[in-house]
Formats: structure tokens, C-alpha cells, sequence
């Protein structure tokens, strides 16, 4: 009898163990489950907010760029000299190429010899005035050249009594724009030299006759320029925007900077505050940091609202210009295909930041050379690439 009752007791005990093993792989098991859907609900509640925001910002843009057109139809476009509104708090005032593609004379003022100038430029220059204005009609870029002597081959610059502070590479994606090409040299060639700046242009122009790819045209600008001079600031700029205050220097700040704030055709009002498009300046560290632009925005719209979500969710603060002197004509221009898939590439931005760049980037430099007035950059994009 007490053998039964030994046994009887030590099944028990055993069943009682077992049954508290199970229940704690249960449990774990349980947490487990939950910690999963947990993180698929966070991960579902980012894509709608990225949703959510960047159909705003594309409601936004569409809105803007239709009131743009219907402007462009009735008036032609002036220089006015009465300022802006200044904008939010936020708002602040004034792949290896496979190619040596150096041009002549492009050294740094480290390696510029005895005669290299030693005190630095001022910060604010005393020829800015602000408000300049903009002539829309000028001739042929032939024509352009002998009124810019001082311009080094392939729209170079810097000044001769004193060492510049800001070191910028001016990136335009083009193609086929010839009439906004001749007035953009014209007066940014004036705007940058009154700046003191050290400069280069670069006209990154896409070949074919494919869907246009302005970012992935501006990451290859970024990356063949960086090899040519030693740039501390990098400003991409579209050919049919010109500044109209010459106080706006083209400048990069701690964090990246959007500099044509308010357009003309749009009454000179402040668009979207997500907007980081037209014009914008980042240094070398902040292009590496968000993994430049992204390459798969084939057509017309979209990229703009991609390199914003970059720069937000890589830590940075989305700095823009006031009114008063990111100020802009936006030139006439023919209209462009839209990107048939920008509305899905933008809700998906945050998860292709990390692999869709310049970690990415696949292009060939067809040409190189340096004009008068600009360096001219054809390449081929490899558009047969382009995500389905």
C-alpha cells in the first residue's frame, strides 16, 4: 500500500513538472506570437502614414503644378520687387566613373602655389544687393561667351583676392531645353560670381529618348563632379528655376536645404512643407547618410517627395528658405510624361532607402567635355533597368 501510494505520488509530481514545463513553452510561445504581430501592426502603421502623408504631398504638387499651368497660359511671368511672407520657424535667411575625366586647371587652393590667396572671402559680400532681375531672352550660347572671360573651361570660377568659403558643384539634370539652358547660364554665372564662391557647373544630360530619370541624372552629377574638385557643397538645380535675390547664397547648412521656396507662377507663396524640390543643397556627408537620390523614378514627378522622406527619417531636419530670398522664376518649358508608378514608389520610400541609391547607381559617361561655360556630362542610364 504505501508503494502504490510512493508511486501514486511521484507520477503526480512528474505530471505536475511536465505540466509546468508545457505551460511555460506555452506562455513564451504566446509572447512570442504577440511580439510578431506586434511588429507587423507597427510596420502596416508606418506604410499608411507614409501613405497618408505622401498622397497629400502628391494632391498638394498636383494642385500647384495645374494652377502653374493655367497661370502660364494667361500671363507671362515678371520680376516684381516687393518680398515674400517669411515662412515657418524652420525657415532661415541670407561610383567610380571607370574614367580620368580631371579638366584643365582644376586644382584645389591647398595646391595652388605661392601666389593662392590666404585671407578668406566675406561671409556676406557687400555687392549682394537682393532682388536682381531676370532676363528672359538672351542669345545663343555663342554668342553668351565672350561676356564671361573670367570663366574657367567648364563653367569654373573662383576669386582671385580671396579664398572662398563655400566650395559648390551647381548639378542640372537636362535634355532638350536649350532656350532655359542659354538664360540659366546667363545669370547664374553673375549671381554665383558676386557670391565669391569657388563653382562649377555641371550639365548632366540624359541620352536617348527614354522617360526622363532627373534623380538618378542628379546622383550621377554628385558623383562625377565630387572626382573633379575637391566641393564641399553640392546644389541640384533645375534648369528652368532662376534665383531672383542674389542674397540667397548658395551655401549648405547642418542639415540639408531647400532653397526655392516660393515660385513666381505661384504668387510667391510657400508650397508644401514637405517639399524639397527645383532647388536644394546637401554636403557630401548628408548625400552619403541618406543614400542620395533614389534611381527608379522614371517620368515625370515623384522624386522630389522620395529624397524628402530620405532626409526626414535619416535624422535631419528639412531646413527651407524664406520668401524674401528663395525667391524663383520658373521659366516655360514643354510638358513632361508623369511617372505612371510614383504614387506606389512613394508609399514604399522608407523601405528602399538602404538599397536604392547611390549604393545602386549603374550608369557609363558617354562624354565629357568642358565648354566655356559649363561641363557638359552625357550618359546613358541604362533605362531597360528600371523596376516592372
Amino acid at each position: 500500500m504505501t508503494r502504490l501510494k510512493r508511486a501514486r505520488r511521484s507520477y503526480f509530481a512528474e505530471a505536475k513538472a511536465w505540466l509546468v514545463v508545457r505551460r511555460g513553452r506555452l506562455v513564451l510561445l504566446l509572447l512570442l506570437v504577440f511580439m510578431v504581430a506586434a511588429l507587423g501592426l507597427e510596420l502596416l502603421f508606418i506604410e499608411k502614414r507614409f501613405e497618408q502623408s505622401s498622397t497629400t504631398a502628391l494632391r498638394q504638387q498636383s494642385q500647384m503644378e495645374t494652377g502653374r499651368r493655367a497661370t502660364a497660359k494667361t500671363t507671362t511671368t515678371t520680376t516684381t520687387s516687393s518680398a515674400g511672407k517669411t515662412a515657418s520657424s524652420t525657415d532661415v535667411g541670407p561610383l567610380e566613373i571607370g574614367l580620368n575625366v580631371l579638366g584643365p586647371d582644376y586644382r584645389s587652393y591647398d595646391h595652388a602655389g605661392p601666389a593662392a590667396p590666404r585671407e578668406r572671402c566675406e561671409e556676406n559680400p557687400g555687392r549682394l544687393r537682393g532682388l536682381v532681375p531676370v532676363a528672359k531672352e538672351v542669345p545663343e550660347l555663342s554668342r553668351l561667351e565672350p561676356f564671361f572671360l573670367h570663366v574657367k573651361p567648364g563653367g569654373r570660377w573662383w576669386p582671385s583676392h580671396c579664398l572662398a568659403r563655400h566650395r559648390v558643384a551647381i548639378i542640372v539634370p537636362y535634355r532638350d531645353r536649350q532656350r532655359n539652358l542659354r538664360v540659366f547660364l546667363h545669370h547664374m554665372h553673375q549671381f554665383l560670381r558676386k557670391q565669391e564662391l569657388d563653382y562649377g557647373i555641371y550639365i548632366i544630360e540624359q541620352s536617348g529618348n527614354g522617360d526622363f530619370n532627373r534623380a538618378k541624372l542628379l546622383n550621377v552629377g554628385y558623383e562625377v563632379s565630387k572626382t573633379m574638385h575637391d566641393y564641399n557643397c553640392f546644389i541640384f538645380h533645375d534648369v528652368d528655376l532662376i534665383p531672383e535675390n542674389d542674397q540667397s547664397v548658395y551655401a549648405c547648412q547642418e542639415n540639408p536645404y531647400h532653397i526655392s521656396r516660393c515660385l513666381d507662377v505661384y504668387g510667391y507663396k510657400p508650397s508644401y512643407p514637405t517639399i524639397f524640390g527645383g532647388v536644394s543643397a546637401l554636403t557630401q556627408a548628408q548625400m552619403e547618410k541618406v543614400n542620395g537620390f533614389s534611381n527608379v523614378f522614371w517620368g515625370w514627378g515623384g522624386e522630389d517627395d522620395d529624397m524628402s522622406t530620405r532626409v526626414r527619417y535619416s535624422g535631419y531636419t528639412l531646413v527651407h528658405a524664406n520668401c524674401t530670398i528663395g525667391r524663383y522664376v520658373a521659366m516655360k518649358h514643354e510638358e513632361q510624361s508623369p511617372s505612371q508608378t510614383r504614387h506606389r514608389l512613394i508609399r514604399r520610400s522608407f523601405f528602399r532607402i538602404y538599397k536604392d541609391g547611390l549604393n545602386s547607381l549603374k550608369y557609363r559617361v558617354l562624354d565629357i567635355v568642358f565648354k566655356k561655360l559649363y561641363t557638359h556630362v552625357m550618359v546613358d542610364l541604362f533605362q531597360h533597368t528600371k523596376p516592372k
